[in-house]
């Protein structure tokens, strides 16, 4: 075991913390970090449960978190918390690594009832979930971070069948989103 400190650390200036390695968890246990900007944590075969990452937020007041990165080994069981998410309006990008348990989040990301981090513009799911069966939360996902897409296919589809229209249908539809094959 590493030698921590018995009393909480505040780190009033730490923007950037990237941590990998065995006793993450008791280190997360004495850490404040109000200006925490970026983390980044990968866990270890000794990392069976939660890291302490809603903790360590709780504790520091919830910074302006932008950016988190985890990447868990395949063993890793704790899934990623919803309430967690709840709490991270300003983050940009969420990349999630390597572990199957990380699948609800995608979820919660997707779901219609709340919008949770509404600022989110990156999300790496890498080996995360099997796509083939995680199409609807995908889609679901887009749409409902894309409003103007999902107004516009319903426009296109409205002005195909049919309807004469005056071309206004596909305003707003102007190279906001670009799909491939």
């Amino acid at each position: 075991d590493p030698i921590l400190p018995i009393k909480n650390v505040r780190l009033p200036r730490l923007t950037d913390f990237d941590i990998a390695g065995s006793g993450t968890q008791k280190l997360f246990l004495h850490l404040i970090l109000p200006a925490l900007r970026s983390l980044t944590i990968a866990s270890t075969a000794e990392d069976y449960g939660d890291l302490g990452i809603g903790d360590l937020l709780v504790r520091s007041h919830y910074p302006t978190l932008r950016t988190l990165r985890c990447r868990s080994i395949p063993r890793y069981t704790y899934a990623f918390p919803r309430t967690l998410l709840s709490h991270l309006s300003h983050m940009t990008t969420l990349e999630l690594r390597s572990c199957s348990s990380y699948t609800g989040t995608l979820v919660d990301l997707a779901s219609t009832d709340t919008l949770l981090c509404p600022s989110l513009e990156t999300l790496v799911l890498d080996h995360v979930l099997s796509l083939r069966r995680h199409i609807p939360e995908l889609v679901r996902l887009v749409e409902s971070r894309n409003p103007a897409l999902e107004e516009s296919n319903a426009n296109t589809t409205t002005h195909h069948s049919g309807s004469s229209g005056n071309g206004s249908g596909n305003a707003g539809a102007s190279g906001s989103s670009s799909q491939s094959s």
